[in-house]
């Protein structure tokens, strides 16, 4: 199985602080989602790596399938339209 990788590039504080919130969200998802329908697995769903690059921090989110990902990026687009708004 490929692990998917979502790559953010996180320019302000508040693009840090709607990471969390997302990343948050998702947990709330996943925990819903998968421990109702049995799967209690206790590998990692999502890993983070931060790296910096010339005071842009970038952000590697690695899930373990698509499904995951998908789900990541819908939480994302909502909180941080919601953030720069």
């Amino acid at each position: 199985m490929n692990d998917i990788v979502v790559e953010l590039e996180l320019a302000e504080a508040r693009d840090e602080e709607a990471l969390a919130n997302a990343i948050e969200a998702y947990a709330v998802w996943r925990e819903e989602s998968f421990v109702d329908a049995g799967n209690d697995s206790e590998a990692p769903d999502i890993m983070v790596k931060t790296l910096l690059f010339d005071d842009i921090i970038q952000k590697k989110l690695i899930f373990q399938d698509r499904k995951g990902a998908d789900k990541f990026l819908s939480i994302w687009s909502r909180i941080s339209e919601t953030a720069s708004a």
